[in-house]
């Protein structure tokens, strides 16, 4: 942001990088696929 002012909460503490959206859809996706993985142990 070149101007002006923007709000960030605590949140902002977790941020880490800024993925291209194919590098985040492929984070997402890769995290459900764990979550259904552990999911599929439990039953």
């Amino acid at each position: 942001m070149d101007e002006g002012y923007g709000w960030a909460g605590q949140v902002i503490g977790l941020i880490r990088d800024i993925p291209s959206v194919q590098e985040l859809i492929e984070r997402m996706v890769a995290e459900a696929e764990a979550v259904r993985d552990r999911l599929n142990c439990l039953w």
